[in-house]
């Protein structure tokens, strides 16, 4: 293939980057530095963060109290709830059994 100008120009596009780039490919962009061993040892020697305190809360002076109906009342109502879907069920199986007997002594018209 022909080296032509357009070609030339794509390939130091690729390589160096557009012609008015203020930086050149032969000045590396520096990053941070590394840190130095001095400031490792500082950073390592550095007072801990204050723990706070813990207090300590009695419950010699206000003992918890305990709702027993709290967590009675709920397994109550789901009892009932459970009775209640089973008295639907043998209500509609009944249901189903005097339909079906109707439409055996009674056929369609």
């Amino acid at each position: 293939m022909p080296a032509t100008p357009v070609l030339r120009k794509s390939k130091r596009l690729a390589l160096r980057g557009p012609a008015t780039s203020p930086t050149a490919p032969d000045h590396p962009i520096h990053l941070s530095p590394p840190a130095t061993a001095k400031v490792t040892r500082k950073n390592r020697s550095a007072p801990a963060r204050r723990i706070q305190k813990k207090t300590d809360i009695s419950d010699s002076d206000d003992p918890p109290t305990f709702n027993k109906g709290a967590f009675v009342a709920p397994l109550q109502r789901l009892q009932e709830l459970k009775a209640m879907t089973k008295a639907c069920d043998k209500l509609s199986q009944e249901l189903t059994e005097v339909k079906w007997d109707r439409d055996q002594l009674l056929p369609p018209p």
